[in-house]
């Protein structure tokens, strides 16, 4: 089972939901929170709380550093994630596998560091 979410560690959920996909002779069963308006709030909250204890913290380049990095992970082909995401993705939203892959591509052309750092 994969948790197809990612809140804050200090963040619980007490009722979830999923999605069985079977795909070439494997079931795939992704996991995520049934949400109230509470819940959406008190991440909200945690999500704020996080930002200017440690993220207002760090310095410009670090977080671009932290950025790149999951990025390159993400041009890797062999990355679990991307893989996972690559074969999943076009049966969840029923987009063409090809047109998912550029998508996928174009993307992270977005957030690589020296576009960052051109912005800035």
């Amino acid at each position: 089972m994969f948790d197809i979410f990612n809140v804050p560690a200090n963040i619980r959920f007490k009722d979830f939901d999923k999605k069985v996909y079977h795909l070439d002779n494997e079931t795939y069963q992704l996991r995520y929170p049934i949400l109230k308006t509470s819940d959406i709030k008190n991440i909200i909250l945690e999500i704020k709380q996080n930002r200017l204890e440690y993220l207002s913290q760090l310095p410009i380049s670090n977080v671009i550093t932290i950025i790149d990095q999951a990025i390159t992970r993400w041009t890797d082909p062999s990355y679990p994630q991307r893989q996972l995401a690559l074969k999943l993705l076009p049966v969840i939203t029923d987009y063409d596998a090809e047109t998912i892959k550029l998508e996928i591509k174009r993307f992270i052309r977005l957030f690589r560091k020296k576009r960052i750092i051109s912005i800035y």
